[in-house]
């Protein structure tokens, strides 16, 4: 996991979870992402690959989004492995 990420160390000793989520809430017009953040949070897996997609750049952050629209779109994707070690995505039968 990446340290950069890791905020805890700087949360003050006795900060407790009541009172930052109540100084959280109070900066935010929309509790709803708050919530949906938390519960994203409690999956390790999802935590993990949203870790990743953070610490991508912008141009391949936008890629990723492509990709991930088209399979939810249920286009079909295929990933391969080229003899030189690329990895080649194939979208709908086009290369």
């Amino acid at each position: 996991m990446s340290e950069v990420l890791d905020i805890t160390s700087r949360l003050p000793k006795k900060c407790s979870a009541r009172s930052t989520m109540e100084k959280t809430l109070a900066k935010t017009d929309n509790p709803a992402a708050i919530m949906e953040l938390m519960y994203w949070s409690q999956d390790p897996h999802l935590k993990h690959i949203m870790r990743n997609v953070i610490k991508l750049p912008e141009d391949k952050r936008a890629t990723l989004d492509v990709l991930l629209v088209l399979a939810v779109e249920g286009v079909d994707i295929k990933i391969s492995e080229h003899s030189q070690g690329d990895i080649v995505l194939s979208i709908a039968g086009r290369q």
